[in-house]
């Protein structure tokens, strides 16, 4: 649930961050709201990335009795 309810909001930010840099009438606005964006974009998906690492290794845990899962 908290994945999906940041990767939306973070999705969200970067999506209307878009839409300035389109519609904006300076050069300046434009390339700092494109930056914004794909800054917005990694952070999303480094969060869901290492969450989702976090889950698998809880999970894996349960029949590993508690040793460490690599992959």
């Amino acid at each position: 649930m908290l994945r999906a309810f940041v990767g939306f909001v973070l999705g969200f930010i970067s999506g209307m961050m878009v839409m300035i840099s389109i519609i904006a009438s300076s050069a300046q606005v434009r390339a700092m709201t494109l930056i914004f964006s794909v800054i917005m974009l990694l952070l999303s998906v480094t969060f869901a990335h290492l969450h989702h690492k976090r889950k698998r290794n809880e999970y894996y845990n349960k029949f590993k009795g508690g040793k460490v899962w690599r992959t």
